[in-house]
């Protein structure tokens, strides 16, 4: 019996402390608005919410997950 597990996690994209790009005299929020208007949980995910999964996956409780590749993006590709 083998005991090698292996399944990785691929994600959208995650809020950093970085500016976002506007139209000429737009405020920064909205062109966040405009960046996660295709999310539909409508916001970034968080380093924490992608690092939750990693630790999950790393964890006793996935023991019987092997082979998957799990996608953190709020829902970005149904949209």
């Amino acid at each position: 019996m083998h005991s090698l597990r292996r399944s990785e996690t691929t994600h959208g994209n995650v809020r950093r402390a970085k500016k976002v790009a506007t139209d000429a005299g737009k405020p920064e929020e909205w062109g966040w608005d405009q960046f996660t208007n295709g999310i539909t949980l409508a916001r970034l995910s968080e380093a924490s919410e992608v690092a939750g999964l990693v630790s999950f996956l790393s964890g006793p409780d996935s023991n019987y997950i092997t082979g998957q590749s799990i996608l953190v993006d709020g829902g970005m590709v149904f949209n």
